[in-house]
C-alpha cells in the first residue's frame, strides 16, 4: 500500500472512531487511552507476513513465503491469490462504522464473540507484536460484521466494521489454496512427458534460453515449438473445479494418465496424475506430486494429450536462426560450393585473400529454405531406404555449423537430400532424426540456385556516402552530356546543385527533387542480378546507350592522391525491341557484367531532371 493510501485510512480510522467514541463514551482518554484500536493505523498491509484463522474446530495458519502466501497447517499448499488479495484489500478499506458498548458484557453472545462462535484471527507483522482479533456475527447494518480486539485486556463493547469480514475469512482448507493446480513460467520448463498405459510421448530442451524443442520417445524428431507451448500454456492453467484432503478421499494407486514436467531447477520437477473419477464420467481426479490435495476437473483436460507423437513433429524441414550458425558447407555430388558464414549477423564468402561480404538477401533466402519448406511425409529410416530414396549416394549434403542446431540443439547438423529419377519429391534425411522427410522438388531447386557462387556475389556496384559526391555527368545515346553538381554544405547539412547542358548552366530548369534522387540512387548503387557468362553482353556493352561517371571525394587523401576518385558505368539494353532489362559494366571490371531493370535504367538516364521536354 502507498504511504499517501495509508495515511488516508489512518486519518479516516482516527476519524471514524473519534465519532464512535463521541456518541457512546464522552471520554476521548477513555476510547483512545485504554482500548487498542480495531484497525492497521500503524502498520501497513503489505508489511503482513502471516495469518492464524482459528475457531473451536479448527485452525488454518498462513505465511508469506518469497512474495508468495502459503498455507503451512493443516496441510501444507499454495494458497488461492485472488482470495488472499482480497483478504488484503478487506484489511486496507475496513473501518468502523460504529461502537457498541456493553459494559456488563450481556450482548457478547448476541454479537457472536464469545470464544465459542467467535473466529479468531491473528496477524503477523515482519516486525512488531501480531494483532488478534474475534471476529463475530454479521452486523446489523449490509456487508458488516461485529469485530473486537483479542488482545484488550476487558470486553467493552463491540466494533461494528464495513465488509463481510467474517464470510472472507472463514473459508475450509478447499477454497483456501490455489486452484490452480499447476501454475509455472513456461520459459523455464526444459522437459515434458505425456504418459497413457503403455505409451509414452517425451520432450526435451536445453536450458539455454531460445532453444527448441525436440521429441525422444518414440521417435527422435524436432518438435514443433508453437504446440509444445501451447501444450505448456494448457498445463498452467488447469483449474479445480472442487477438491478434498488426502485423508477424506481414495483414488486408484495407477493413474491412467500421468504428466511430467521438468524445470531449469531440477527441485522444482513435478507430475500430474489423472485418475478416473468414481461417480462423474465428465470428470477427472487428478493430483499435483507435490501439492497434499485431490481435485476434481473437467476430463476435456485430456483432449489435448499427445498420444499420436506425430502431432508434435516439426511441420517444417528444419528451423535454423541466422544467429545460431557459425558455418555452412554445401556440397554437390562431391564438388564443395563456396557457401557463405554468418559471422555477426552479417553473411560472408572465403576467398583467396580473406572472407568477403556477399549477398545479404542470398543467405536469408537460403536459410528460408529449410525454414519454409513443408514437410510432405515421413518415412522410415535404415540402410535398404537410404538406398531406395538416394541418399547413400546424396546429390547435396548441407553441414550446418554453430549452436542449437537440429533436433539434438547441438553444434552441427548435417542434411543429405537423395533425387530419385522417377520420384516427383526429393527426399531429406536429417542427423538426429529417426526418419526420412519427403519434400517438394523445389526444395532441390533452391539448393541448385544456392550452390552456384555467382548468386553469392554481392550485388552492390557503387558505395559512396551521399556528402562525398560532387558531379555526376549522364551521357546518353551519344546526345549532349547532362552534367549535374554537388556543392555540399557540411554546416547546414543540405546539398547545393548545378546542372549543366553541353557546358551551358540550364540550373534554372531542374526539378532539384529529382536530381537530388539521381544522386541518392547512384550512391548506393545495387545490381539486380550477375550474368554467368558475359561475352555477348561485352560486345553488346561496347556501343553503350548510356555513360555515367561519379566523381566523389575520396574517404581518406593523402599528398598526391588524386582530388577525386571517379567511377565510369555503362549500360546498354539487352534487345533492341526490349528494354525490360539492360546490361551494365563497372569500368575496370571487364569480366562482371550485371543486370538492372529499366525502371532503374530511366532513373539514372537524367531524362526527367530539366523541366522542359527534351
Amino acid at each position: 500500500m502507498k504511504l499517501a493510501t495509508t495515511i488516508t485510512l489512518a486519518v479516516a480510522t482516527f476519524g471514524l472512531g473519534l465519532y464512535a467514541y463521541l456518541d457512546h463514551s464522552g471520554t476521548l482518554k477513555q476510547f483512545f487511552g485504554e482500548r487498542p484500536a480495531p484497525l492497521f493505523e500503524g502498520p501497513a498491509v503489505p508489511a503482513i507476513t502471516s495469518l492464524t484463522i482459528a475457531d473451536p474446530s479448527k485452525t488454518r495458519t498462513l505465511e508469506k513465503r518469497v512474495g508468495r502466501w502459503m498455507l503451512t497447517s493443516p496441510v501444507e499448499d499454495a494458497v488461492d491469490p485472488d482470495w488472499i488479495e482480497t483478504i488484503m484489500e478487506t484489511f486496507g478499506s475496513m473501518h468502523p462504522k460504529e461502537f457498541l458498548r456493553d459494559d456488563s458484557g450481556s450482548q457478547r453472545e448476541g454479537y457472536g464473540l464469545t470464544p465459542e462462535r467467535s473466529i479468531a484471527l491473528t496477524v503477523g507483522f515482519a516486525q512488531g507484536e501480531p494483532i488478534v482479533y474475534q471476529i463475530g456475527d454479521p452486523g446489523p447494518f449490509e456487508k458488516s460484521a461485529y469485530l473486537f480486539p483479542g488482545g484488550a485486556d476487558v470486553y467493552e463493547g463491540a466494533f461494528v466494521v464495513a465488509g463481510d469480514f467474517r464470510k472472507i475469512v472463514d473459508k475450509p482448507v478447499i477454497e483456501m489454496v490455489d486452484p490452480i493446480l499447476a501454475r509455472f513460467a513456461i520459459e523455464r520448463i526444459t522437459g515434458l512427458t505425456f504418459q497413457h498405459r503403455n505409451e509414452t510421448v517425451s520432450l526435451s530442451r536445453n536450458a539455454t534460453p531460445g532453444s527448441r524443442w525436440r521429441l525422444e520417445e518414440p521417435n527422435k524428431f524436432q518438435a514443433d515449438d508453437d504446440i509444445v507451448d501451447s501444450l505448456l500454456s494448457g498445463l498452467s492453467t488447469i483449474t479445480g473445479t472442487s477438491g478434498a484432503l488426502p485423508a477424506e478421499e481414495e483414488v486408484p494407486v495407477e493413474p491412467s494418465h500421468t504428466v511430467r514436467i521438468a524445470d531449469v531447477a531440477p527441485e522444482n520437477a513435478f507430475e500430474l496424475n489423472f485418475f478416473p473419477h468414481p461417480t462423474d464420467d465428465s470428470l477427472l481426479k487428478v493430483r499435483h506430486s507435490k501439492r497434499p490435495l485431490t481435485y476434481d476437473v473437467p476430463k476435456t483436460v485430456l483432449d489435448g494429450f499427445p498420444i499420436d507423437a506425430k502431432a508434435l513433429r516439426e511441420r517444417r524441414l528444419l528451423r535454423v536462426l541466422a544467429a545460431d550458425v557459425s558455418k555452412v558447407t554445401l556440397t554437390r555430388r562431391g564438388r564443395e560450393a563456396p557457401l557463405g558464414v554468418e559471422n555477426e549477423g552479417a553473411w560472408l564468402m572465403p576467398g583467396p585473400e580473406g572472407a568477403v561480404l556477399v549477398n545479404q538477401e542470398e543467405g536469408d533466402r537460403f536459410l528460408a529454405l529449410f525454414n519454409e519448406t513443408e514437410v510432405d511425409l515421413y518415412l522410415e529410416s535404415g540402410p535398404d531406404n537410404d538406398a531406395l530414396y538416394g541418399l547413400d549416394d546424396p546429390a547435396f549434403t548441407v553441414m550446418f555449423e554453430g549452436e542449437n542446431l537440429g533436433p539434438a540443439q547441438g553444434e552441427s547438423c548435417l542434411l543429405r537430400v537423395g533425387m530419385p529419377p522417377s520420384s516427383p519429391q526429393v527426399f531429406v534425411s536429417v542427423e538426429g532424426m529417426d526418419a526420412i522427410a519427403a519434400v517438394d522438388r523445389t526444395f532441390l531447386t533452391g539448393l541448385a540456385h544456392s550452390s552456384e557462387p555467382l548468386n553469392w556475389k554481392s550485388l552492390e556496384i557503387l558505395n559512396v556516402p551521399f556528402d562525398r559526391i560532387r558531379e555526376v555527368t549522364l551521357g546518353l545515346n551519344g546526345k549532349p552530356p547532362l552534367q549535374v553538381e554537388v556543392d555540399f554544405k557540411a554546416e547546414l547539412q543540405e546539398e547545393r546543385l548545378r546542372v549543366l547542358r553541353d557546358g551551358q548552366d540550364r540550373t534554372a530548369d531542374m526539378d532539384k527533387h529529382v536530381a537530388a534522387q539521381l544522386i541518392f540512387s547512384l550512391g548506393a548503387f545495387n545490381a539486380d542480378g550477375w550474368l554467368p557468362d558475359a561475352q555477348e553482353a561485352k560486345a553488346v556493352l561496347a556501343t553503350s546507350s548510356l555513360v555515367v561517371t561519379v566523381k566523389s571525394e575520396p574517404a581518406t587523401k593523402g599528398e598526391g592522391d588524386q582530388e577525386y576518385e571517379t567511377a565510369t558505368l555503362r549500360f546498354a539494353p539487352i534487345s533492341l525491341n526490349a528494354s525490360a532489362f539492360y546490361y551494365g559494366i563497372r569500368d575496370g571490371k571487364d569480366n562482371e557484367v550485371f543486370l538492372i531493370t529499366g525502371e532503374i535504367y530511366q532513373r539514372l538516364s537524367g531524362k526527367k531532371i530539366l523541366l522542359e521536354i527534351e
